[in-house]
Parts: C-alpha cells; structure tokens; sequence
C-alpha cells in the first residue's frame, strides 16, 4: 500500500469489520476489477493492485493487527504499554502472510511484526503490537 492508502477504504468496509467480511469485500472487489473483466487500462489496473495490497495488508490478523495498531485504530486500546523503544533500522525483516514486515522479538516470545506498506515519512513513529501479548513496540521510521 502507498503511504496514504487506507486498506479499509480501497475495500469498502470498516475497520471493525470481521475477517469474514474482509474476505467477502476481497473477492467481491477481485471478481470486480480483475483484469479480464474490468479491461484495459492503467486507472483498472491500479485499482486491481491496490485491491490486493489492501488484502495483504488486512488478510492476514498479525499484519492487520499492526497496521490497526499503527494507526491508532485497535479496539479499545486507549492506553498501550510499550516494552521498547527503537529506530526502523534495528528490526530484522522477514515475510509473514505474503507480506514484507519488519520484526523485533518480544519479551513473551514471539515477534513485534510492522508491515513495510504501514512505515510512515521518515521519523514518524508507529505503534507496533506483539502479535501475542498486549505490549507494543514504538518504532521510529
């Protein structure tokens, strides 16, 4: 996704929407704009991409985790507890949910994913959630 780019707009549903949902919204919008029915042409064609960056943005509950987190969007979190601090530069990468993501290890054991689609400008800091626990990782980009 482009910086900018709300995965929830380019499907058509809202943030609180189910997984369920998200995948109906997925095909319905695929079926839609595949190439081979919505034809040629550039303004088709990036509305396809942008559907399937969108879906590996939100179809995987890990990624779609960070990025909810990453722009204040997770239910009910008014107050998070962040367990580090640390720059972009100091995560590993690693591909989860045939996405490209930044990782950091937690304390519980498992990771701190950050998709590359959610790092804002440079020096913007993002909200990262464990994909376990309730700690948070805030990530300067």
């Amino acid at each position: 996704m482009t910086a900018g780019t709300d995965p929830y707009a380019v499907l058509g549903v809202d943030p609180s929407a189910s997984q369920e949902a998200l995948r109906a919204a997925f095909r319905a919008a695929v079926l839609r704009l595949h190439p081979d029915k919505a034809g040629p042409g550039e303004a088709a064609a990036a509305a396809y991409a942008a559907t399937q960056a969108a879906w590996e943005t939100l179809g995987d509950p890990a990624c779609r985790a960070a990025h909810d987190a990453s722009r204040g969007l997770a239910a009910g979190r008014r107050h998070v507890q962040v367990q580090v601090q640390l720059r972009a530069a100091e995560m590993g990468s690693e591909e989860y949910g045939g996405e490209a993501c930044l990782v950091y290890p937690c304390r519980c054991g498992d990771l701190f994913l950050l998709p590359l689609s959610d790092l804002g400008a440079p020096g913007e800091l993002v909200l990262v959630p464990c994909s376990s626990c309730s700690l948070f990782a805030q990530v300067q980009t």
